[in-house]
C-alpha cells in the first residue's frame, strides 16, 4: 500500500470514528446492548474510545434498578480514565448503574445524582469487587445527591477512594457488611486537608452478621481533616460516640437488618474517621461471667 493510500484510509478511519457517538468530547450513553451491558466485549459499545473527558450514564424516566446500566470487565480493560463521571438521566428520574466485579472506573470527579438539577436522581451500586477512585490520590470530588437524590451502594470487598467527599442533604451511602469485613471509603488526601461533608444519611447492611471488630466506614489519615455536616454534628453531639442495638432509624444515621446485634458507632483521630463497632451481646457477656464464677468455685474446692 503507497504512502497515499494509508493516508487517506488514515483519514477515512479518522472520520469514521468521529461520527459514532462518545468518540471526541463528552461520552453520553443513552441505552443498553443485547447483554444488558454497556461494555460488552460482544455488544456495540466496544468501539468507544480508551479515554473520554466525561462519561454520563443518561436514561429517561422509568429505569429500574432491576434493568440497570452495568459496567463490567471489559469497561476496565477499555476505559480507564474520565474527568467526570456522571450517575446522572437525562431529563427527570432515576440512572441505576452497577459497576460489575473487576469493573474499575477511574476519574478526577464522579457524581451520584445530578449537583444542580434536583430533578435528576442517580443510583451507583459497587459491586463485591469492583473498583471506583479517583485518578489522582490527592484531589478527587465524591458528590452523592447534592442537588438531585443520589444513593450509593457499597458492597463487601468493593474498592472505594477519593481525594474528598461530599454526601449531600439529598444523598444515602449504603454500606453492605460481610461476615468478616466491609468496605472502606478511603481518603486518599494527603497534601492538605480532605472535605468530608457528610450531611447525608450512613446506612449500613448488617444482613450478613458481622463478626464482634471494629469496622471503618471513612478512613482519612490527614491530621488537619474534620468530618462536618449534619451527621458529625449529631455525633459530636452524643459525645463522639452513640451506642445501640438491633436497627436503627435516625435522621442521618441507619442500622438495616440490625438482629441483636449490639453496635458503636464513633469518630475517631480528631474527627477524621468514622468507625463502627460490633461488641459482644449482653448474653454473651453474661455467659462469660457465669463460666468466670463457676471456675473461681471450683478452684476454691481445690484449694
Amino acid at each position: 500500500m503507497s504512502k497515499v493510500t494509508k493516508g487517506l484510509a488514515l483519514v477515512c478511519f479518522v472520520l469514521l470514528g468521529a461520527t459514532q457517538e462518545g468518540v471526541a468530547g463528552n461520552v453520553v450513553f443513552t441505552g443498553l446492548d443485547a447483554n444488558n451491558n454497556l461494555f460488552s466485549t460482544v455488544g456495540n459499545w466496544d468501539t468507544f474510545p480508551v479515554q473520554a473527558d466525561s462519561m454520563s450514564i443518561h436514561y429517561q424516566t422509568g429505569s429500574s434498578p432491576g434493568n440497570p446500566a452495568q459496567l463490567d470487565k471489559a469497561f476496565s480493560d477499555n476505559f480507564t480514565y474520565f474527568t467526570t463521571f456522571n450517575a446522572v438521566p437525562s431529563f427527570t428520574g432515576t440512572a441505576y448503574v452497577e459497576v460489575l466485579s473487576g469493573g474499575v472506573v477511574d476519574t478526577i470527579n464522579a457524581f451520584v445524582g445530578n449537583s444542580i438539577q434536583t430533578a435528576r436522581a442517580g443510583q451507583l451500586t459497587l459491586k463485591t469487587g469492583s473498583a471506583f477512585h479517583a485518578h489522582t490520590a490527592n484531589n478527587g470530588f465524591l458528590t452523592i445527591g447534592t442537588g438531585g437524590a443520589g444513593h450509593m451502594i457499597i458492597e463487601n470487598a468493593a474498592a472505594v477512594s477519593f481525594g474528598n467527599i461530599s454526601l449531600g442533604a439529598n444523598g444515602i451511602m449504603t454500606y453492605e457488611f460481610g461476615a468478616n469485613s466491609v468496605s472502606t471509603f478511603v481518603s486518599t488526601k494527603s497534601n492538605g486537608a480532605a472535605t468530608m461533608l457528610l450531611d447525608g444519611i450512613i446506612e449500613l447492611d448488617l444482613s450478613a452478621g458481622p463478626a464482634v471488630g471494629n469496622y471503618s466506614l471513612i478512613d482519612s489519615s490527614h491530621v488537619d481533616t474534620t468530618m462536618t455536616g449534619a451527621l458529625a454534628t449529631w455525633l459530636t453531639g452524643q459525645g463522639g460516640s452513640y451506642t445501640n442495638t438491633g436497627s436503627y432509624a435516625g435522621a442521618n444515621f441507619k442500622v438495616l437488618n440490625g438482629g441483636t446485634t449490639e453496635w458503636v458507632l464513633s469518630s475517631a483521630n480528631g474527627g477524621s474517621t468514622l468507625n463502627f463497632t460490633v461488641i459482644p451481646e449482653p448474653a454473651t457477656l453474661g455467659l462469660f461471667a457465669v463460666s468466670i464464677g463457676m471456675f473461681m468455685a471450683i478452684r476454691k474446692l481445690h484449694l
